[in-house]
């Protein structure tokens, strides 16, 4: 502190001490639980239910509650909804149903990445890049951000005879967001921390900058997110169905969306005390969509055929700039939001997409099946007229309300086979989907001016794969299902990646084919399972009239996938390609729970146990220090010990660390003294050396090879591997176990 010429922070040791201790005096939370609350109350309207229809309501209310890892902006992520429905018999063939939802979401939007709002665990261990202190201590962390939404809906059914009934719908639904930094600071240095020396109350308080923190003081990095975005999508529905005879039940129907989005949302630039935007989107857009369906249903003797057309239809409905990619006036510095450029107005899509769906049975017991359509995918609205400038007014992203929408074709071909007595289903599917048009994102490079990129359509990708699924109907003791997906996908452009201005750069990209190769991506198979175990009603011995042991139910949840793939070549080795694997995911979650009735009300107590065996999940793998130390298998991509490791597997917990450091040839290792810490692996010999600090040796006698049995037991422990830092958060999956207690009553 005397380094400075500000004489109010020459602090003496002691005095450092307490301004660290003031500074860093927010509390952890830890004696506060997580909850969920769920409940539902619901029965004809009093006084009026009978004139108005049997009047029927249902009012339900479910809010939940996550403390965060520990107390940022906020101290937790929180998000409820209630509801309300009303139904009402107009007449015999007639019903109306009204709903209405409101709801809030309060958490946090990160500084850099629009969308992203940070509440999980490793979400918050990953931080923000800013002051360790900071990110922990402080209150302004990340911006406050508050996503509310409302919805009102009416539903009208009419069914004109036995055999043909319409559905009429209308919604409209409403989204704001609202992403602000927290309170201001109190400035005013009325807080003395010791005899003499006065702080405000910092960390506590948005102060953006550089503050008079003693110990934590640069929050330029902080609460940048702002969103004040709204939202609003009003979508009409009609459906009609009709048994026409007795093979052909024929589906129909049209629907129109119609959306209003106001958009205002962007990123305070560092170091401008939080005045100035980095980047910036102010948007006003009212996009449609509308779509039409036919669709008939044939069965005869166990043959069943389901074939339709859907015709989609999208429109922008703005007017979009007409630009030259390289114009300075448009792209750069130079923009002007006052000056004309030529527009033009967005074209309206149109999609006729085929479905068809054939199940043919081939015995009593099984069955083949088909399935074959097309599918369009709406992109999000924002980031076809999202329009990004800098402070300087110069281009960072743009996007493109003519973007050709993405469309999958898929193919399904399905074996069905029912065993001992239709209690066991076993289905075999294989399938294929063909994704053309796939969104993603071109970057233009001027001569003169910083890069920008466009949103386009130039990438595919093509999913394949066969699925195993085995399932128990539900019995008087066990049911549940067991699938096994096998997956693989590749993907590539069609289209540039990169254009240049200057002819000579973009020719170079465009000889360079590897930017059109394709990319095969490794199988990465995966199993689920849901193994329900149930007594009946009156199983055990009864007290106090209550069967104890009925009613018991044990459902087990488990997950399993094998880990993927992902490239590491710190050598920059030519042609590598996800050469290294993860470890394999599982998880398993237990719920259990006991059901007690009496009269009119059911009374279940349940728990639910997540991460049932406790499994560790090593975080932050990306780790460089982490990488080399692991045993890899033997690749030219980068040095290594080789073994089997994968990204993933951690030192044994209570293991100390014992470095292992890799050396070629250790020939001219051994002329020189080395670390008596570390153990040398000599790739050229596969010999471990270890260095000796005696020094009635000499230098080349103090290096010996390490006692196998001693290497043995450092692999089996795999104390060789460098954990990344910090070690709170290594593992941040613990066994959670949540207690709840559910009561259903009937008034009637």
């Amino acid at each position: 502190m005397l380094t400075d010429d500000k004489s109010n922070n020459d602090l003496t040791p002691l005095g450092a001490q307490r301004a660290f201790e003031y500074e860093t005096r927010k509390q952890q939370i830890n004696n506060e639980p997580d909850y969920e609350i769920d409940a539902g109350f619901g029965g004809p309207v009093p006084l009026i239910s009978e004139a108005l229809g049997n009047l029927r309501f249902f009012a339900s209310y479910r809010r939940q509650r996550e403390l965060l890892l520990f107390p940022m902006t906020r101290p937790d992520y929180s998000d409820y909804d209630a509801r309300l429905v009303l139904n009402a018999d107009i007449s015999n063939t007639m019903k109306l149903r009204f709903s209405g939802l409101t709801g809030n979401v309060a958490t946090m939007e990160d500084n850099w990445n629009k969308g992203f709002y940070p509440h999980y665990p490793s979400d918050i261990a990953n931080g923000t890049g800013a002051d360790v202190l900071l990110n922990m201590y402080s209150d302004m962390t990340y911006s406050l951000t508050d996503i509310g939404h409302r919805s009102i809906a009416a539903k009208m059914t009419n069914v004109l005879s036995e055999k043909t009934y319409y559905e009429v719908s209308l919604e409209y639904f409403r989204t704001q967001y609202f992403s602000r930094p927290p309170a201001a600071r109190d400035t005013s240095q009325k807080y003395e921390i010791f005899p003499g020396f006065f702080e405000t109350s910092n960390p506590f308080g948005y102060l953006p900058g550089i503050s008079d923190g003693v110990v934590i003081k640069d929050a330029s990095q902080e609460s940048l997110a702002r969103d004040s975005s709204i939202s609003n999508q009003v979508s009409l529905r009609a459906d009609f169905t009709s048994q026409v005879d007795f093979n052909n039940e024929v589906k129909a129907g049209v629907e129109f969306v119609y959306d209003d989005l106001n958009l205002d949302y962007g990123f305070k630039k560092m170091q401008t005390g939080g005045i100035l935007y980095a980047s910036r989107v102010q948007m006003n857009n009212f996009p449609i969509r509308g779509a039409a369906y036919l669709q008939d249903k044939l069965e005869t003797n166990g043959f069943i055929l389901n074939a339709g057309l859907r015709l989609d239809y999208s429109n922008s409905q703005t007017n979009w700039w007409s630009y030259n990619p390289y114009d300075a006036n448009f792209y750069s510095y130079q923009y002007s939001p006052q000056q004309v450029l030529a527009m033009q107005k967005s074209k309206g899509q149109w999609q006729l997409s085929p479905r068809i769906g054939i199940s043919h049975p081939i015995t009593e017991n099984s069955k083949l099946y088909f399935n074959y359509g097309h599918f369009k995918q709406m992109p999000q609205y924002e980031s076809l007229f999202r329009v990004d400038r800098r402070t300087d007014h110069s281009l960072a992203r743009i996007g493109d309300p003519n973007l050709i929408l993405a469309k999958t074709i898929s193919y399904e071909l399905g074996y069905d086979q029912q065993l001992f007595d239709n209690s066991v289903l076993i289905q075999l599917t294989a399938y294929y989907r063909d994704i053309s048009n796939q969104q993603n994102t071109t970057t233009c490079t001027p001569i003169f001016g910083q890069t920008y990129t466009v949103t386009t359509s130039n990438s595919y990708q093509d999913i394949r794969g066969f699925e195993l699924t085995i399932r128990k109907s539900p019995g008087r003791w066990f049911s549940g299902f067991v699938n096994y997906t096998y997956q693989t996908y590749s993907s590539g452009n069609f289209g540039e990646g990169q254009l240049f201005q200057d002819p000579s750069q973009q020719q170079a990209y465009d000889e360079n084919t590897v930017n059109l190769y394709q990319t095969r991506y490794k199988p990465t198979p995966y199993a689920r399972a849901n193994l329900n175990f149930s007594t009946p009603e009156d199983f055990g011995p009864k007290v106090l009239g209550h069967n104890v042991f009925g009613d018991l139910l044990l459902s087990f949840l488990l997950n399993w996938n094998q880990g993927g793939w992902t490239t590491y070549n710190p050598l920059n080795a030519p042609g590598v390609s996800n050469n290294v694997q993860y470890v394999d995911y599982f998880d398993a979650t237990l719920r259990a729970s006991k059901s007690i009735k009496a009269d009119r009300f059911t009374i279940q107590l349940f728990a639910d146990v997540f991460n049932l065996f406790n499994a560790l999940r090593l975080r932050n793998t990306s780790d460089q220090d982490y990488r080399r130390s692991l045993h890899l298998s033997k690749g030219n991509a980068y040095n290594n010990i080789p073994g089997n490791d994968k990204l993933g597997d951690y030192r044994k917990p209570g293991v100390e660390w014992q470095p292992i450091e890799y050396q070629a040839d250790m020939t001219q290792t051994k002329l020189s003294p080395g670390s008596t810490h570390a153990i040398y692996y000599e790739a050229k010999t596969g010999q471990y050396w270890q260095y000796v600090s005696d020094p009635n040796l000499s230098v080349a006698q103090r290096w010996s090879l390490v006692d196998q049995k001693r290497i043995d037991q450092i692999n089996n422990d795999k104390a060789y591997i460098s954990m990344p830092n910090p070690s709170t958060y290594w593992f941040l999956n613990p066994r959670a176990v949540t207690f709840g207690l559910r009561v259903s009553f009937d008034l009637d």
